[in-house]
């Protein structure tokens, strides 16, 4: 039942009364509900010696100025929800993940369930061995410097254990699985985690042979320098954050990521990367859908368009120019690089007989065609953000952003992903403003061990979730929680 301190009064006899369990109730957890009147009320969740949580939802409404009223019971049991006598439990109403109830008793174990006030029904999630006996226990939340949210939770009995739960990690994992439309950004610091070195790591040779002049000063210097890089690509095994990603999209691990219509992709990745390893993934789910904005390595192209810009010979290449007798198929020409295609000779054009050179786009590059394929990229990706702005709008689409190991030293791929959430998120503002019933969410999750903080200067509706760790550790938290969830 309930008693409340009207004024003066104290209630003699209690307001409802509801039984919860075969034997008696060992403990319980009690929260007020705010929201939508249907949900308004008290959730309460107890435990006993007959194995089992009871919840219950009560609604009350006022019958005078200091008195209330029972208008409605809803009652709920899990039964065999230990192999034991409970003795603890412990309620969390939390709107941006779910609710949770943990719960302890004789087996020496501590159990999270994800409760459904829809349904007044408990899920299990997840369970972790104790080194006590669960008589009590209470949960409190830590903010730490890092903005990282953890949930403490304490368990006594003949002694006292102490578990955390990160929920900026378990925040992200819920927002992904309401995802319709999936933007991966990635950096240098997402390759680095397969043991790839970033620009800062570099050679210092590598700022020199990222310019193209230096393939007309010594061209099969330029050309080994870069199938050294294309070599260690193709050597380097990609992390499982890789395939993380994968069993995420074209894998239906997240499910609300459907193809719709069939012919378009619910994701796309947006990176500065030309490691070529979004190709490389065993799933293959980004090969049609991958804007590599600096190029790929594994792949090399003829240099025959090297010394001119738009068009027109550039300043200081006339004697490299003189050589150039493209063909039509030289700008089509495209040796796709693998461990037998590299050797210590100069690689050829068939057609011109000129030195290739690896696709990326390098330093004063205005080599058409490198620029040629990036530019189709970036249209087909440019195309595809429009259309999730589009669905935001119309249909209610929840859009997220998930940024991978992006620093501000080389900033692109970080300004992009902050781009795209500000523009999703002016439209999500001006559809509430006009009363747009079917609006739809922008949520950004920037995974970054040194460089996580996100500073929008915007008051538009964004979730915005920082983690501060390397992009692969991460990754691995986040689909523990999606599988936990699914």
């Amino acid at each position: 039942g309930r008693r409340q301190l009207l004024g003066d009064v104290l209630p003699s006899t209690a307001s409802c009364e509801f039984k919860a369990h075969q034997s008696g109730v060992n403990d319980l957890s009690a929260s007020i509900l705010v929201g939508e009147s249907e949900n308004e009320g008290v959730v309460v969740c107890s435990v006993g010696d007959d194995q089992t949580i009871s919840t219950c939802h009560v609604r009350f409404e006022e019958s005078g100025p200091d008195s209330l009223f029972c208008e409605g019971i809803r009652l709920s049991t899990t039964k065999c929800a230990s192999a034991s006598a409970l003795k603890a439990v412990d309620l969390v109403i939390d709107d941006s993940t779910f609710h949770r109830v943990y719960t302890s008793g004789h087996d020496e174990a501590v159990t999270l369930w994800k409760l459904d006030l829809a349904r007044l029904s408990l899920k299990y999630v997840t369970s972790a061995p104790i080194g006590t006996e669960g008589s009590c226990l209470a949960c409190c939340q830590n903010n730490l410097p890092d903005g990282t949210t953890e949930e403490m939770v304490a368990i006594g009995g003949i002694g006292m254990e102490l578990l955390s739960l990160n929920l900026t990690t378990l925040l992200a994992a819920c927002v992904l699985r309401e995802a319709n439309s999936l933007l991966i950004t990635a950096g240098a610091g997402f390759s680095a985690d397969s043991g790839l070195q970033t620009y800062e790591q570099a050679p210092l040779s590598y700022k020199e042979m990222c310019n193209p002049s230096k393939l007309v000063e010594d061209p099969f210097k330029f050309q080994q320098f870069w199938l050294g890089f294309t070599r260690s690509y193709l050597k380097t095994k990609p992390h499982l954050g890789y395939e993380i990603l994968d069993n995420w999209c074209k894998g239906g691990k997240l499910p609300n990521l459907i193809r719709q219509p069939v012919d378009s992709t619910p994701w796309w990745v947006y990176t500065s990367n030309v490691d070529g390893h979004f190709r490389k993934t065993r799933l293959a789910s980004f090969h049609d859908s991958v804007c590599e904005i600096h190029g790929c390595a594994l792949e090399f192209k003829c240099a025959c368009g090297i010394g001119f810009a738009n068009g027109e010979p550039r300043l200081g290449w006339q004697k490299w120019n003189e050589k150039v007798q493209p063909t039509d198929a030289c700008k089509e020409t495209k040796l796709l690089m693998s461990k037998d295609a590299i050797s210590s000779s100069l690689l050829l054009c068939s057609h011109c007989q000129l030195p290739m050179r690896a696709n990326v786009l390098m330093f004063h590059d205005t080599d058409e065609n490198i620029l040629r394929s990036i530019s189709l990229e970036r249209e087909r990706y440019q195309a595809w953000e429009a259309s999730v702005e589009k669905d935001i709008e119309t249909s209610g689409k929840h859009v997220v952003v998930l940024e991978l190991g992006c620093g501000p030293t080389v900033p692109a791929v970080r300004e992009e992903s902050e781009e795209v959430v500000l523009d999703c998120a002016k439209i999500i503002q001006s559809s509430n403003s006009r009363g747009v019933v079917r609006s739809g969410s922008v949520s950004f999750i920037r995974i970054n061990p040194k460089h996580a903080e996100i500073n929008l200067s915007t008051s538009e509706p964004a979730r915005l979730i920082s983690i501060f760790s390397k992009a692969e550790a991460a990754l691995k938290e986040i689909d523990l929680w999606v599988e936990l969830l699914r």
